[in-house]
């Protein structure tokens, strides 16, 4: 039966696909969901990401400050 697809034209794959749509919409369902997760799980680390710019950004601004300090003290 393996060999009876890989023989079939691109006409009778678009046949068998609009006799049978019911597999074509669960592997489109399935590709969905997991497409989802990804970008559920891209989300996460982005926001994990900001949250660690934020804080290094946090830590430069009280660096800058010392330094400005700093430089005030040595005049």
């Amino acid at each position: 039966m393996a060999n009876k697809k890989e023989e079939m034209t691109i006409g009778e794959i678009i046949d068998s696909l609009m006799e049978n749509p019911a597999v074509v919409i669960k592997q489109l369902t399935k590709m969905c969901e997991e497409c989802k997760k990804v970008n559920e799980e891209l989300q996460i680390k982005l926001k994990n990401k900001q949250s660690e710019i934020d804080f290094l950004k946090g830590k430069i601004a009280v660096y800058e400050k010392f330094l400005n300090l700093e430089d005030l003290n040595n005049e």
